[in-house]
């Protein structure tokens, strides 16, 4: 490489050690809610939000700020969401746009 070139990936370059976290915070008391999968399919999204199901006492409501990965929009996600009314999911983009 010459000085002044930027460092590249290699054809061979592979990821290792990479993770995906999901995290739920509890804004009132601090705590948090997490889980740590080696992909971030929409089976693991599901997962995570029945951990958060199980972990929220019933009669409070569950408001989910997401970014806009696929994941988080197919029908097994969508089919979820509508067994768990108390849940709701709200877009980070579509909350930037608000705001400006």
């Amino acid at each position: 490489m010459l000085p002044t070139t930027p460092e590249r990936a290699t054809h061979d370059y592979e990821r290792n050690g990479t993770c995906d976290l999901f995290a739920a915070l509890n804004m009132a008391t601090g705590t948090v809610i997490t889980d740590i999968r080696s992909t971030h399919t929409s089976a693991d999204f599901v997962a995570f939000l029945n951990k958060v199901n199980r972990n929220v006492p019933d009669g409070l409501d569950v408001h989910v700020i997401l970014d806009n990965l696929s994941a988080h929009k197919t029908p097994m996600v969508h089919h979820w969401l509508l067994r768990h009314r108390r849940l709701h999911f709200h877009f980070y983009d579509s909350l930037v746009e608000a705001w400006e």
